[in-house]
């Protein structure tokens, strides 16, 4: 029997399962590939989501950054306005300032994003309202464990105590761009939620010790036996060896130095600087000695810095420089003839025009009466009151010690002549080789000083009206001024003798060692001469009882006239007094001779050939040791007595004292004389311009003021110009004395208070400080300490006054003000001289610390950190050296902080 359907395929079943099975496999595969791309979706959206809360968290942080730079575009731009730096803020003129106000410091200008408020402060460091700390560990340099920024305990004498941390005030950022520096934001606004935040803090890397410029003190030695070539007003002598605390030894710092410029070690053989404090552990030996070291003062020290080296009128400084390469393109003591080499001979050697438009410029300024300091005052009213041309005096002092410092002198003497000539009432100064009137001024060098003179006239004529006459005077060297002696003989002598019926003058010759009492031509330093030369007088008449003397010594040219303009008057014996007996008439101050009425009669015989000893009316005119009477006050020692200290003058240049051949520092200025009147009047002695505590009234203009107007030629190699004098335009390595941290290191704004003491103690260790009994004296690493936190906390000395703005320094110069610098008498401006020209109130270079996040609101009212970014980034301001008044900004370094 047939069927109606044929037989199956045997394998039929078989393959219309696996058809099945193919299918199930390809929709498996199908289904495994869109959730593959589903899922890569996801995570691509949440990595591009996570890229983008990256790239705003980094453009919160540059926020910080730009605000930095906003603030000192707008507040450090403006030549009329003055301004100062210190960690964390500005110092700038009150914002209504108009006028002379604008360079007159008056409030602080925070550059950071604010301290958060004591609530803030109190909440749990993962409340999402918890202010932020810019000082967290670093997890990428755990070896040993550091911060960000300082590894600075709260409390130095605890060595448990936690470190530092550095809380700012958040600025948050809403959907629409709008800021809110709230600390406590809505978080409920969903139509405009927050979705960032930004803070930063700008640090003064002026405040630090900059490692690539500074060294040691001058002449200190180490293991090594290196041997520092430079002046005290290198930025070099910035002492490292501060360092030793936090494990710094000599030869690490000469090996530091010796990595930027080997033997000589004078910057001439640089090999290269170093780009970033963290490449200090390139030189570590396997100990780890300089890590160690990086790590515990990475608060104190910063490979670059500089400042504007201009005056608080933001004006640029003059150089102390008769030499024009010297100055580099600034202002300076341009009195040269064009192609002179050389400085000590007024006549040959300098220019009459030039000199007059220095001296106008010099006078301008102590002319002024819009001092910062000390408004509505000037050095005309505090020196010469009513007699605007005598400030004449005080330029040419200065004019005459910068030429002693520069010159090697007359070629046998090595003496400099002083510049000498006339300037009438509204007029300019007219240099002149005579100049004998009452308007005649005659500058203070190095020279041998006449200090007494006399006359001895015979009791009868030898012939007619001719009588014999001995012409009496002292020739005094002193003792620190330059020379270690001279020789008479090498010197003419000019006499010249009047009075009723009397005259003489004998011709102009050189000394004779028979005219030297002792036979003994060489006069040494600290030694007086007796010369006594026998010629004739004329007299007809009756004998006068007065005459009157101008004698004068000179080598070429006159190196001392005395007085300058009217003779003085001198006691003219009776015929029965011997030649040893005769009255004499003598000066207290070597210095003051110039005016008659310098000379004073001695009330009984003479001391030539020794130090004067007269009276007058039973009153010693020698007034060394006794208090000072004068205001302003004459030099004082530490015990209140008038001191003789400042009587210096340089020896030639490139000998032993004076090397440099050059001014080494504005502290020498505290040499320069302010008593001397020339021919117009009595002058005052033993009164130098005073780099101490102002004893005059706190609304006179204080001397140190003065320093502020000047700088000194540092001789810097091409290869290190860049470093030390970047753009041409600014100086490196000095100290910003605004050294206390805001707001961190504010008493009154923080309970554990940070410091920055260190980079003071670097300017002050070493320093010379020499003292009555100890001419060698320099200041140790613990004294140190001690007045570099007397700088940092504005500690007055006992006589110390504040002046401009009441919570920072306006001026380098108000350092003197402060208890161990220079409150010791005549003798501590040695420290002045020392540290003048290597501080600073404002500095150029900033370091920004900003961090940023990216943030999700809730709905719920909470912040969700989706991003975070923290920078450091270094900025520069400067002075365009090819766009007169033009100041430009530019990021130096730019480096992410991985916390």
């Amino acid at each position: 029997m047939k069927t109606l359907f044929p037989p199956r395929h045997p394998y039929g079943r078989t393959r219309h399962g696996m058809a099945l099975v193919i299918t199930v496999i390809i929709l498996a595969l199908i289904t495994i590939m869109v959730l593959g791309f589903a899922d890569m979706v996801r995570n691509e959206t949440a990595a591009s989501g996570a890229h983008l809360d990256r790239a705003r968290a980094q453009g919160y942080s540059q926020m910080g950054v730009n605000m930095v730079t906003g603030v000192l575009r707008n507040h450090t731009t403006d030549g009329t306005k003055v301004w100062a730096s210190q960690p964390g803020a500005l110092i700038l003129p009150v914002e209504t300032a108009s006028g002379s106000s604008l360079i007159r410091l008056g409030r602080r200008l925070p550059l950071h994003s604010g301290l958060p408020g004591s609530a803030a402060l109190a909440l749990a460091a993962d409340d999402p309202l918890a202010p932020a700390n810019l000082n967290v560990q670093t997890f990428n340099d755990q070896s040993p464990v550091t911060h960000v920024i300082t590894d600075q305990q709260t409390d130095p004498n605890d060595s448990t105590s936690p470190v530092a941390t550095l809380p700012l005030r958040w600025i948050y950022v809403r959907q629409d761009g709008t800021l809110e520096e709230s600390e406590s934001p809505v978080l409920t606004n969903s139509a405009n939620p927050i979705v960032g935040r930004f803070a930063w803090w700008a640090d003064a890397e002026s405040s630090k010790i900059n490692i690539n410029t500074a060294w040691k003190r001058n002449g200190s030695s180490g293991g090594t036996g290196v041997k520092s070539p430079f002046t005290t007003s290198h930025p070099a002598s910035i002492n490292l060896l501060s360092l030793t605390n936090y494990g710094m030894t000599v030869d690490m710092v000469d090996r530091m130095h010796a990595a930027i410029a080997p033997d000589p070690y004078d910057f001439s053989t640089v090999k290269r600087f170093f780009n970033s404090t963290r490449e200090l552990r390139n030189l570590d030996d396997g100990a780890g000695s300089f890590t160690t070291v990086l790590n515990r003062a990475k608060f104190e020290i910063t490979h670059y810095n500089h400042e504007p080296d201009t005056t608080f009128f933001n004006e640029p400084r003059i150089v102390l420089t008769t030499d024009k390469t010297k100055a580099a393109g600034r202002p300076f003591i341009d009195i040269k003839k064009d192609g002179a080499t050389e400085i000590w001979d007024p006549i040959a050697h300098t220019d009459a025009t030039k000199l007059a438009d220095t001296i106008d410029l010099l006078n301008s300024y102590l002319k002024r009466t819009d001092w910062p300091v000390a408004p509505d005052s000037n050095f005309q009213a505090k020196y010469y009151a009513n007699k605007p041309e005598r400030l004449t005096q005080l330029s040419l002092n200065i004019i005459n010690y910068v030429r002693s410092k520069e010159s090697v002198g007359e070629s046998v003497t090595k003496a400099v002549v002083p510049l000498r000539g006339e300037q009438a009432a509204g007029g300019r100064f007219q240099l002149m080789e005579v100049a004998t009137s009452d308007i005649a001024f005659i500058g203070i060098t190095r020279s041998p000083k006449i200090t007494e003179m006399g006359l001895w006239v015979a009791a009868s004529a030898s012939s007619g009206t001719t009588y014999q006459a001995k012409y009496k005077l002292e020739v005094h060297l002193p003792k620190n001024f330059g020379l270690d002696q001279i020789d008479l003989t090498k010197l003419n002598l000019f006499l010249s003798a009047s009075g009723t019926g009397l005259s003489g003058s004998p011709t102009e010759t050189a000394i004779t060692a028979a005219e030297i009492e002792g036979g003994n031509a060489i006069l040494t330093a600290g030694g007086y001469a007796s010369i006594t030369r026998t010629s004739t007088a004329t007299l007809t008449g009756t004998r006068p009882t007065t005459v009157s003397l101008r004698y004068a010594i000179s080598r070429t040219r006159r190196l001392d006239v005395a007085p300058l303009g009217t003779a003085a008057s001198c006691t003219l014996d009776g015929t029965g007094v011997a030649e040893k007996d005769i009255h004499s008439i003598e000066v207290d101050d070597p210095r003051v001779n110039t005016h008659r009425n310098d000379w004073k009669k001695r009330d009984y015989g003479n001391s030539f050939g020794k130090e004067n000893d007269g009276t007058v009316g039973g009153v010693a005119i020698r007034t060394l040791g006794k208090a000072t009477t004068t205001t302003p006050k004459q030099d004082t020692n530490a015990s209140g007595v008038i001191t003789d200290t400042s009587l210096y003058m340089p020896a030639p240049a490139g000998s032993t004292g004076n090397a440099s051949g050059q001014v080494d520092s504005v502290g020498e200025l505290g040499y320069i004389h302010t008593g001397m009147e020339s021919g117009a009047g009595a002058g005052v002695p033993w009164r130098t311009l005073h780099l101490q505590p102002n004893e005059d009234a706190a609304t006179m203009v204080p001397d140190w003021a003065f320093m502020d107007l000047f700088t000194v030629p540092v001789d810097v190699p091409d290869r290190a110009k860049g470093m030390f004098a970047p753009h041409s335009t600014s100086t490196a390595g000095r100290i910003n004395i605004n050294s206390q941290v805001q707001p961190y290191g504010d008493a009154l704004q923080v309970s554990s208070p940070l410091e920055r003491s260190l980079p003071l103690v670097a300017l002050l260790a070493g320093v010379a400080a020499p003292t009555s009994t100890n001419s060698s004296e320099t200041i140790s690493i613990a004294k140190a300490r001690t007045i570099a936190k007397n700088i940092y906390n504005r500690t007055l000395a006992a006589k110390g006054k504040k002046y401009g703005y009441a919570d920072a320094y306006d001026s380098p110069g108000e350092i003197v003000e402060i208890a161990g610098v220079a409150d010791g008498g005549e003798e501590s401006e040695a420290v002045v001289r020392g540290i003048a020209n290597l501080v600073t109130t404002r500095g150029s270079v900033f370091m920004v610390y900003s961090i940023g996040q990216a943030l999700k609101q809730t709905r719920n009212g909470n912040l969700v950190i989706t991003a975070e970014s923290r920078q450091q980034t270094m900025l520069e301001r400067y002075a365009d050296p090819s766009a007169t008044g033009v100041t430009r900004f530019r990021r130096l370094e730019y480096q992410p902080l991985t916390p």
